[in-house]
Formats: structure tokens, sequence, C-alpha cells
């Protein structure tokens, strides 16, 4: 870590850190009942998953990161709740709240959305690490969604990719490149991107700009949650 720390990387994205470490006497995990045993719901993984080791290893390498100023760490960490937020108080900036990928759909209300921003910002760590809502992932992106302190942020990875140079790139552009752009969606009235704009200005509006201690999370009807920091 400190080889890359030294060279100013600004920290560190952990990937798949519940599996880091696995019981030293390596028992055999319960079944679940799932017939098929190359799958991996095969074993409930109380064994193999989330063990103390993992999170005293997060705590040394927070050590080694406060050694720096303004390094971040943060985990891919999906789990239950309770395993989850350890990695808050092992030393984590912020482990990767899935919980928008793992139990919403294309059927989900703003009512479960709802439940599922209140039930990590009361089960998260006072004054520990930051919020966050992972909204799509994949081996090559990410979108989460960052709210501390009256500020929130937007990192979404694939769309900082493959600007390159070269007459061919590794990654395949997709030909409709030429009317699907950035530079069309401006001239749009009812784009993403316009879209985008119009909610991001909400932001400004006194009612969300009020003094408050905590995220509130307020229904406006079926389709539409508002937040306040």
């Amino acid at each position: 870590m400190r080889f890359w720390l030294d060279k100013g990387v600004d920290g560190f994205r952990v990937d798949a850190i519940p599996q880091l470490c696995e019981d030293v006497r390596f028992l055999d995990e319960p079944l679940t009942g799932n017939p098929n045993p190359e799958d991996y719901g095969y074993t409930h993984k109380i064994y193999t998953k989330s063990q103390p080791r993992t999170y005293e290893i997060v705590k040394k390498w927070r050590e080694v990161i406060d050694e720096y100023s303004e390094r971040v760490m943060m985990m891919e960490a999906n789990g239950n709740i309770t395993h989850t937020m350890k990695y808050y108080v092992y030393g984590a900036h912020f482990p990767f709240n899935f919980g928008f990928l793992d139990e919403t759909n294309q059927d989900s209300k703003a009512t479960d959305f709802k439940r599922l921003i209140d039930r990590w910002m009361v089960n998260m760590p006072v004054l520990r690490g930051t919020a966050n809502w992972v909204l799509y992932e994949s081996d090559i992106h990410i979108i989460i969604g960052l709210m501390f302190d009256k500020k929130s942020e937007i990192y979404f990875n694939y769309k900082i990719l493959g600007f390159s140079t070269n007459p061919k790139t590794w990654l395949s552009v997709n030909k409709n490149y030429v009317t699907l752009n950035l530079a069309a969606q401006k001239k749009q009235n009812n784009s993403y991107y316009a879209l985008y704009k119009a909610v991001s200005a909400l932001r400004k509006w006194p009612a969300v700009k009020r003094p408050t201690t905590k995220l509130t999370t307020k229904l406006l009807g079926d389709d539409v949650l508002a937040l306040t920091t």
C-alpha cells in the first residue's frame, strides 16, 4: 500500500473484501438446500465470508492510509447490514451500499427506496464514514452516489473511460455514438442530461439547503422521493 501511496494514488477500492479470509479450521459449511453443488449458493458462507480476521486487516490498512493526508479506502462489501456496517467501525471510509441493486427492481416504488435509505442511515455508525448508494455495478463500470456533510457527489467511472487517440480501442465503441452523445443531449429538453441538471438544481432550494443534522427522506407520492441533508 505504501508503494502506491508514495506514488500519489488517492486511495484504494478493495474488491470482494468479505472473502478475504477463511476460518483457520477449514470447517465444512452447512448446506442451503440448493441442489446444484456447483452453485455459489450451495452452502451458507459462515466460514469463508466476513470473518473476524478480515476486519482486523482492514483496521491495519486504515492505519497505513492515515499516515498520508486526504486518502480514501472503499470496500466492495456485499453482505448483510450488520457485517457491512462493521467495515465503517474498522476503518473503511465507506463500504459499498448495494441495497438498491439487490433489493429493488423495475416494479419498485419510492417507498422501497425510502426503506433502504432509512435502513442504511439508521445502522450507519454516528460520525463514521460516508453514506453511499451504488446504482450500477459490473467489472468495468460503477456509479456511486456519495452523500456527506452537506455535499453530494456522483462517481461513474464508465463515463470517464475511453478517450483515446488510437485508431482502434480495446473496447469497441457503439455505432450510435454519432447521435447518442452528450453534445446531442445538450440540445434536447427531455434528455437525461437535461433531467440531471434540473434535479441537481433542486439542491439550491432553501427547503433542501436548510441546516439539518441528519439525512431526511420524504415521500411525495408513489414515484417521487425527496432527500435533504
